[in-house]
């Protein structure tokens, strides 16, 4: 039973490889399919070939030396691919495979008919071009009636017996059948593709609208705001204390706004360009360090604490942009909801395979409503301890960049008494 399950999965894995040949990421849905499609007809008509060689080579010698022939041929389409000469392949292979039956079908009247009709069937689906699709059926109408107008002189030309011609009439509607059901297949699949495809867009259209009634609010609020307040100061209207509370209170906004402009750009670039990520090995103690040092002056101003606990032995293995922006929008949102004259708790930890890095926060706390989804969708901007605004954005891309650097995270949190968020990450390897 093991051999078996062993021959089945090496059978499995040598139909991948054949089906795989010449493949690379540049290649779109369709153009991948194409190729796939390709390769396995090759695979399968070197097969047939075979067959009706080894039937052919005693009575009819010349057809079946002619069939392990055209085996070479086939073996061009492999050459061909593997070269990424697409297109010279899929001409290739419908000029061998149009050819072997055309000839086949003039020395044995009508025994290639339907792998004439499997050809065209092929061709029809692989070229779109018009002209190239109405020879194909000019020819392949040629070769299927010629045997009707044209005899060879060959000495072993006869008819073929009932069983040999419904031998061969099954099979070739089997082939047929076959190749119809794998195009249905690639088409089903597409449809899916483009059903997904379109789901992700509404999503993004979705966000899109969110996102402009948060840049609306979030940059024309503060702008205002700072702007009445340096207007006071302008005309003077302000001094002492009250002028540095309106200067305190401006900065803030504008560590606001850019902290806003930052994740809008972060969101839209990574939409627009997709995750690509760039691995190396990052020191977790070193570099949650150098991202605390890049944000202190903010956390000074609420007299936040951190208590940082990271063995120096700790590496993962990530995209370092990539975690900057994660490791930023996690503390950003720990020092908002955070009380003042609280501590910020860091903490690492091996959990074999993985490191558990956590970040915990003495701040309000996450509604139950808003944490079930809170790495899902799009949410509403909620408000700091001091007033502070996010985007509604972050966490959602946070989730996204750590799924792309094979990690994950998890959110835990109680009302009024702070909340936890848990990354999950690879080891960097030796």
């Amino acid at each position: 039973m093991r051999t078996l399950s062993s021959l089945f999965t090496a059978c499995i894995t040598f139909l991948e490889n054949i089906r795989n040949i010449g493949d690379t990421d540049k290649l779109d849905y369709l153009k991948r399919n194409e190729l796939r499609m390709s390769n396995i007809i090759t695979l399968f008509s070197m097969l047939i070939v075979i067959i009706y060689g080894a039937i052919n080579l005693n009575k009819f010698p010349v057809v079946g030396i002619l069939n392990f022939a055209s085996i070479g041929f086939l073996l061009v389409v492999f050459l061909l691919n593997a070269r990424k000469k697409y297109m010279f392949a899929k001409l290739w292979l419908l000029f061998s495979l149009l050819s072997l039956c055309a000839v086949v079908n003039l020395l044995i009247p009508h025994v290639a008919t339907f792998y004439l009709l499997c050809a065209l069937t092929a061709g029809l689906m692989v070229f779109h071009a018009r002209w190239v699709q109405f020879i194909l059926i000019i020819f392949v109408s040629l070769a299927i009636t010629a045997p009707n107008y044209i005899q060879l002189p060959v000495a072993y030309i006869v008819k073929l017996s009932g069983g040999r011609m419904l031998f061969n009439s099954v099979f070739g509607i089997c082939c047929l059948s076959a190749l119809i059901i794998y195009i249905q297949y690639i088409q089903r699949q597409y449809q899916k593709k483009i059903v997904k495809q379109n789901s992700y867009i509404t999503g993004l259209n979705n966000d899109l609208k969110n996102l402009f009634a948060v840049i609306a609010h979030d940059f024309l609020s503060p702008l205002q705001s700072s702007h009445y307040v340096l207007d006071k100061i302008k005309k003077k209207e302000l001094q002492g204390e009250e002028k540095e509370i309106g200067i305190e209170q401006i900065s803030r906004q504008v560590f606001a706004l850019q902290d806003n402009l930052k994740g809008i750009l972060e969101w839209s670039r990574h939409n627009l360009e997709g995750l690509q990520p760039q691995p190396q090995r990052i020191n977790l103690a070193s570099f949650s360090q150098a991202i605390i040092d890049s944000v202190e002056d903010r956390y000074i101003l609420k007299n936040i604490r951190f208590d940082l606990d990271i063995p120096i032995e700790f590496n993962i293995y990530a995209d370092p942009v990539h975690m900057g922006i994660v490791f930023r929008n996690i503390l950003d949102n720990a020092w908002k909801f955070s009380f003042p004259n609280s501590t910020i708790s860091i903490c690492a930890r091996s959990t074999g395979k993985e490191i558990q890095y956590k970040v915990s926060d003495q701040g309000l706390g996450i509604p139950q409503e808003v944490l079930d989804g809170i790495f899902s969708r799009f949410n509403q901007p909620r408000f700091g301890t001091s007033g502070e605004r996010g985007s509604g954005l972050g966490l959602v891309l946070v989730k996204r960049l750590l799924k792309a650097n094979k990690g994950a995270i998890v959110a835990e949190s109680s009302l009024n008494q702070g909340t936890s968020m848990t990354i999950y990450m690879p080891h960097s390897p030796l």
